[in-house]
């Protein structure tokens, strides 16, 4: 997913930095049965990050990138991890 999100959308925000993947037990992840996955998109008070979330097309390609990660996860193309791994 973290993938996904970085390489479909640093096209459109070059200044777009690489963090990787974070992990914590955050209830709405530790307390369901199958994958989760918490993903920031951006900050609200970040004024560069608040306008290109405002822009439509911006929104509809972080979707995208989503379900493109979605997508590959869900089709094998990855070795299976335990959750929270």
């Amino acid at each position: 997913m973290q993938h996904q999100l970085f390489s479909g959308l640093r096209g459109v925000d070059p200044g777009l930095e690489n963090w990787g993947v974070k992990r914590a037990p955050f209830i709405v992840l530790v307390a369901t049965d199958m994958p989760a996955i918490l993903a920031e998109v951006g900050c609200l008070s970040n004024d560069r990050e608040a306008a290109m979330l405002r822009r439509t097309d911006y929104r509809q390609q972080i979707a995208q990138a989503l379900f493109d990660g979605i997508h590959e996860y869900a089709g094998g193309t990855r070795t299976q991890q335990k959750k929270g791994t």
